[in-house]
């Protein structure tokens, strides 16, 4: 039991790591989720895949990029500690 890789775990821990650091900043850059999708969806069985949208958006694009860099290190982390693969898909 302690060695199964739960994806919708790990996508928890990123979704809060997120909010955390957004609110860090003085002026925190605006965060919305998409609909979040835990696969296969069926009731007693840990998902293997989670699929979840999310989108930061500030008005400085240097402050942008810089939240961007460090969530894309933060999932790195997280993928590494939780033993999952994350895979990371920007859309402009």
């Amino acid at each position: 039991m302690n060695n199964r890789q739960d994806a919708l775990l790990a996508a928890a821990k990123f979704i809060e790591a997120v909010n955390k650091g957004c609110d860090q900043h003085a002026r925190p850059p605006g965060r919305n989720r998409g609909q979040d999708q835990a696969l296969p969806g069926a009731p007693n069985v840990i998902p293997g895949k989670v699929i979840l949208s999310l989108e930061l958006r500030d008005l400085d694009a240097a402050r942008s990029k810089c939240s961007i860099r460090r969530f894309e290190l933060k999932r790195i982390r997280l993928a590494k500690a939780s033993k999952v693969k994350f895979d990371f898909k920007r859309s402009t």
